[in-house]
């Protein structure tokens, strides 16, 4: 089926694309929102957040799962129905992304498609076309900087013309680093934000795991990396921001604001911050950026680094990603993802280091720090970063009816979190409780 749909995302652009009838009514539409790909691990916890906020009336309750195996969805229902008996029951519609029909006739239904559906290079574009035949608004839990690039320069103009938002990576991959740079930048008082440094801790007390998905998409992300850098500037959809601070430190390196040795991280998070800065440039917003994981010891950054490198050495070949996809390492969880009582117990903290100065000069003046904390990062928090976005979502669609989008800074397109959403994010996630900020003074050095 991966090489399947590789052929299919390969001549997409031979393809109609042109607007599905009867798509220019969104108000008319069935459901508020469909979950596609919701028998996954993470589409599952997205649903069980989903009936959490329609019980909190922060949701619409007209909605659908969706995804190729309608004996999954029906079991998924059940579960729902077990651990919810007051649920608003969601429809079950069944659609195959290599069968473009079928996923645009859900498309069409709905006025919000949130996708959990991975790995995204292999399955991920044939739904957001089919949003932008259908003219609906799409979100996706994608980490794949590649994906991402390639839907922005494919169909973002498309997107804008026909005044629909598509956003990508609205999960823990890269909510929280994208609006928390957002954060940082408002937290200066004396000049603009120059340098970000972004240190990810994550705490975990029974230990880090990670559902099969996750570690498949993680395995493709290494093996394509050379062909997307080859790629990557030839197919850029934003002009490039030269950032105006001084260069972020990017090798591995001791910080006292964190207590930790901060390991360079290769996740789509400084990609999509990046993304951020040239689509918000018009808003005076540019600076070096760098996106670090918090390690506790120097034995703890040797294994770490030894599981990069390996994983680096063997997705050079075929056979090696083959080999990591069929023998994962311990923390993968091959049936799933973490349990429930240990996600309750799992946090994370971005422990964000700005410097501010005058971006004339790029002289910084002051340094302090913003943390960012919540809970659990690789499920519940990306369940509930997805979900408010699609509210917000949600809520513009009324605003366009009123002719009224104040706050959203574009008519539409393929964008970033912060792009799309800005500050309208960040304050209901704190409202919700789902994101909690805090300013610090920097320790002594």
């Amino acid at each position: 089926p991966a090489l399947t749909l590789r052929a299919n995302m390969a001549t997409t652009e031979a393809e109609d694309l042109s607007i599905l009838p009867g798509s220019d009514d969104a108000g008319s539409r069935k459901y508020a929102f469909v979950v596609y790909g919701a028998t996954g691990f993470t589409g599952a916890i997205v649903c069980e957040h989903a009936v959490e906020l329609q019980r909190e009336k922060a949701l619409p309750t007209t909605w659908a799962i969706a995804g190729r195996n309608k004996e999954k969805l029906s079991a998924l229902l059940a579960s729902l129905k077990e651990k919810s008996p007051d649920l608003h029951e969601p429809d079950v519609l069944v659609g195959d992304a290599a069968d473009a029909a079928s996923i645009e006739s859900i498309a069409a239904q709905t006025k919000v498609m949130i996708s959990c559906a991975g790995p995204f290079r292999f399955c991920g574009e044939p739904v957001v076309r089919a949003c932008i035949r259908a003219c609906t608004n799409y979100l996706d839990v994608s980490g794949e900087p590649e994906f991402i690039e390639s839907m922005m320069a494919k169909y973002g103009a498309l997107a804008e013309e026909r005044g629909i938002y598509v956003v990508p990576a609205c999960g823990f991959d890269s909510v929280p680093a994208d609006i928390g740079a957002l954060y940082a930048a408002d937290s200066c008082d004396e000049g603009k934000m120059l340098r970000l440094s972004c240190g990810v801790e994550l705490i975990a007390p029974n230990g880090v795991r990670i559902n099969n998905g996750t570690w498949q998409t993680l395995i493709e992300g290494f093996a394509n990396r050379s062909s997307y850098r080859q790629r990557k500037s030839a197919r850029s959809s934003t002009p490039v921001v030269k950032p105006r601070g001084p260069p972020v430190q990017r090798n591995t390196h001791w910080s006292n604001a964190t207590n930790s040795y901060l390991v360079p991280f290769p996740v789509a998070d400084p990609f999509v911050v990046k993304k951020s800065q040239r689509f918000l440039n018009r808003q005076d917003y540019s600076f070096n950026y760098g996106h670090f994981l918090c390690v506790n010891n120097a034995w703890g950054v040797a294994k770490l680094g030894g599981l990069f490198a390996g994983i680096g050495a063997l997705t050079n070949f075929r056979w090696g990603a083959n080999f990591l996809k069929s023998y994962p390492p311990s923390f993968i969880g091959k049936d799933g993802g973490p349990p429930e009582e240990d996600r309750k117990l799992n946090q994370f903290k971005l422990h964000f280091l700005v410097d501010e100065g005058d971006p004339e000069t790029g002289e910084v003046k002051n340094s302090h720090y913003v943390i960012l904390s919540g809970g659990d990062p690789g499920y519940d928090t990306t369940a509930l970063t997805l979900l408010n976005a699609c509210v917000l979502l949600l809520q513009r669609e009324a605003d366009v009816a009123e002719d009224n989008l104040e706050g959203f800074g574009f008519k539409g397109g393929v964008l970033t979190p912060a792009s799309a959403f800005g500050r309208r994010l960040c304050r209901r996630l704190q409202d919700q409780g789902v994101f909690h900020f805090e300013k610090r003074a920097l320790p002594p050095s």
